[in-house]
């Protein structure tokens, strides 16, 4: 039986640009191609944008997809 693989990763968002996140991960790497989640996961983020506060996000990913699970502004 196969299992698949799951990742979780936090990164701090740092804008939102045409419904994808830029993020940043501890080590400094840049990434850019996570859809900004529709929801209230996706207005948590939004919000905490529009504030200035820090967004960390907390990615899933399994299978080659990635969510964003967890929202917490700072």
């Amino acid at each position: 039986m196969e299992v698949p693989n799951l990742t979780r990763i936090d990164y701090t968002v740092l804008d939102i640009d045409d419904s994808f996140l830029n993020l940043m991960g501890t080590n400094g790497e840049v990434k850019a191609d996570v859809k900004l989640p529709e929801g209230e996961l996706g207005t948590q983020i939004q919000q905490g944008i529009d504030a200035d506060k820090e967004v960390i996000v907390s990615v899933l990913t399994a299978m080659g997809e990635e969510a964003v699970v967890k929202v917490t502004a700072s």
